[in-house]
């Protein structure tokens, strides 16, 4: 059996995680808006991960000229080189995605978290008188 102060303390309980997840809501909606001013591109791609694109976009040039070896080792060669290259520019467009889209997305969620918390609010105002 729940008491009569815990009754009382309930609604307000839920009244403030409502509006912290508002307040929380507009952090979210503020931070993507800003996003690509406050997040430095090394965050998402370093100088180490840039060497080693142009590394493995060289090799797979120099590979696509070379004519050493067996056909069938250039062969070989030439689908290593193509796999580390494809791996690396996967990776360079998955950091590319997040820098570019991070923000926007931290905006909806924090768009669909204050929406939910007013209608949470409104909800609970007009069911309690």
């Amino acid at each position: 059996m729940i008491s009569s102060d815990e009754q009382a303390h309930s609604p307000r309980l839920i009244d403030l995680v409502l509006k912290v997840a508002a307040a929380a809501g507009l952090v979210l909606i503020v931070v993507g808006l800003i996003w690509s001013n406050i997040m430095p591109t090394q965050v998402f791609w370093s100088q180490e991960k840039a060497e080693e694109f142009e590394i493995a976009a060289v090799k797979l040039h120099e590979q696509s000229h070379s004519d050493e070896g067996t056909r069938e080792e250039q062969e070989r060669q030439m689908h290593l080189a193509r796999r580390e290259f494809e791996q690396i520019k996967q990776n360079l467009e998955m950091a590319r995605h997040a820098r570019d889209h991070g923000g926007r997305y931290l905006s909806l969620c924090g768009s669909l978290l204050l929406v939910g918390s007013a209608l949470g609010l409104y909800f609970r105002r007009q069911h309690s008188g």
